[in-house]
């Protein structure tokens, strides 16, 4: 499978927080760290574009607002619309999907340790103009996550058009005896091009 890269951007959230400040001041009110990263990273490589599917991967997505809401219910103070609503995994998404008003279809992915790989297979199965965005955010203290990677906020996302013949961004899917594709790998592939391997895709990118 091929596609077109037309642009690609990256956030660590601990070096360059996202900018949310082109949204209304509601809007902005409504996200999560990482809903902020996928509304940043949305505006930065799909702003302007039209008629695109949208891909949103995460391992844990709004996990950290679901443990609020239960936090709030055990303390006697109830959970308020807004906060069930942003709670669920494909509130980001749903979100750039309305503010962008894109009316094509999106999908949101959380597959373990698999889900960015997974969810950039997602985007070029799609074999149209399409957004991908794959967000992280560091869980509550609550969340044991003894023997994972120390999390970070971070965020990866392009845009690209289907070119099945002349496509610079390609994808063999399989089943390989490689690692979980991990963020830093995809970010350096979209940097410098070259060839990287997961679990069950290989990616290459001509620069």
């Amino acid at each position: 499978m091929r596609l077109k890269l037309k642009k690609f951007k990256t956030i660590n959230a601990g070096e360059n927080p996202p900018d949310v400040s082109f949204l209304p001041m509601l809007a902005r009110r409504k996200l999560d760290m990482t809903g902020k990263i996928v509304l940043s990273l949305a505006n930065a490589v799909a702003g302007g574009e039209s008629g695109y599917k949208s891909v949103f991967s995460s391992r844990y997505g709004c996990l950290n607002g679901c443990i609020k809401l239960f936090e709030s219910l055990n303390s006697g103070a109830g959970v308020s619309p807004n906060g069930f609503s942003s709670s669920v995994h494909n509130f980001p998404i749903g979100m750039q999907s309305i503010l962008s008003k894109n009316k094509e279809s999106y999908t949101a992915i959380a597959a373990g340790e698999n889900s960015l790989e997974l969810g950039v297979l997602e985007a070029f199965a799609q074999q149209s103009k399409v957004f991908f965005v794959c967000a992280q955010e560091p869980l509550l203290s609550v969340i044991d996550a003894e023997g994972e990677e120390p999390q970070e906020a971070l965020g990866i996302a392009f845009y690209a058009e289907p070119a099945p013949e002349n496509g610079d961004f390609e994808l063999t899917a399989g089943q390989f005896a490689n690692p979980a594709l991990k963020f830093e790998g995809l970010k350096n592939l979209l940097e410098n091009g070259g060839e990287i391997c997961g679990k069950f895709i290989k990616l290459s990118l001509k620069k």
